[in-house]
């Protein structure tokens, strides 16, 4: 996957990523969120180091991460769990 990091294109390697769908990206906090279909999780990556800084990854509750756009103008997390 490649990011725009200070007006530059660049690779960033994402250890534990399978198949990178969703990509979201905070400006303000140097953070992106990474949602992966191929292993269901969701990655934090620091764009400043440009390193993964955060995984969430529980497949025995069977949770999806959806990192959406600005509500009220901040970043929001939705997370789904089967009932």
């Amino acid at each position: 996957m490649a990011l725009a990091v200070h007006h530059n294109a660049t690779r960033v390697d994402l250890p534990g990523a399978r198949g990178s769908r969703g990509l979201y990206i905070v400006a303000q906090l140097h953070l992106a969120f990474v949602a992966c279909e191929g292993n269901d999780r969701l990655l934090t990556l620091n764009l400043l180091t440009r390193q993964v800084v955060q995984s969430f990854d529980d497949p025995s509750t069977h949770r999806a991460y959806f990192p959406l756009k600005n509500i009220d103008g901040r970043p929001v997390l939705r997370v789904m769990a089967p009932r």
